[in-house]
């Protein structure tokens, strides 16, 4: 086999590959949303008329002694329906479907800043972005991941998030003010390499890309490019 031909079969192996890993990723998500609709149409629902029953019984628990008691029902089940909406929003995030890729990116950078001590602000320039469902579901897990690398390793207090056309593309960018480090020397930390590999990988095969700039103690700024 000559070098012509083996780098032919190489680069359908990473054809192959790619195509086989976004597969899995998009039935990682219909089943991620699956759990999401079950969590809402059944157990959020549930809850919610459970919680409207003691509802009606706290007037009457007055006069039996047991208010308290109904109190404290009441108050777990509002803590439980809180964390089931939460969980179903990490699973599959509505807005992504019914309000759009902008929407659901700025809940993101909202929900990121309110978890974690990092100050996250939000840009969107406002113009039609015309995407697949598909690169939409890749981008906001993309800008999720990135997110999540900056709380584990940039060691950074601000970072932005701007979404904006620019001649016919899509492009997200985040922004950090942490620690930065050495693309070249990216292959040393597994966890980031992984990550962003990952999401190279993923967004190659729908047509998009994937750029980083990051310099020692100057923060990082990673671009996600889609059409």
């Amino acid at each position: 086999m000559n070098p012509e031909q083996l780098q032919e079969q190489l680069d359908e192996r990473t054809l192959e590959l790619r195509r086989l890993t976004s597969e899995l990723f998009m039935a990682e998500e219909r089943s991620r949303r699956a759990i999401a609709s079950d969590l809402h149409d059944h157990i959020g629902q549930a809850l919610a008329m459970i919680r409207f029953k003691l509802m009606e019984l706290q007037g009457n628990a007055v006069f039996s002694g047991i208010d308290g008691n109904v109190g404290d029902l009441k108050k777990l089940i509002d803590q439980t329906i809180s964390y089931t909406r939460s969980l179903t929003f990490e699973l599959s995030p509505p807005m992504l479907y019914e309000l759009g890729l902008e929407a659901a990116i700025e809940w993101l950078a909202k929900q990121f800043s309110e978890k974690y001590s990092l100050k996250i602000s939000f840009h969107d320039d406002k113009k039609q972005k015309q995407l697949t469902d598909d690169m939409k579901i890749a981008l906001f897990r993309s800008v999720s991941e990135i997110l999540m690398n900056i709380v584990k390793h940039a060691e950074a207090k601000h970072a932005s998030v701007s979404i904006y056309n620019k001649e016919g593309n899509v492009a997200i960018e985040v922004k950090d003010d942490g620690k930065g480090f050495d693309v070249n020397g990216l292959r040393a930390s597994r966890d980031k390499c992984f990550g962003l590999f990952s999401i190279k990988e993923r967004l190659k095969y729908l047509g998009g890309r994937l750029d980083i700039v990051s310099e020692k103690g100057k923060g990082t700024c990673i671009t996600i490019w889609a059409k």
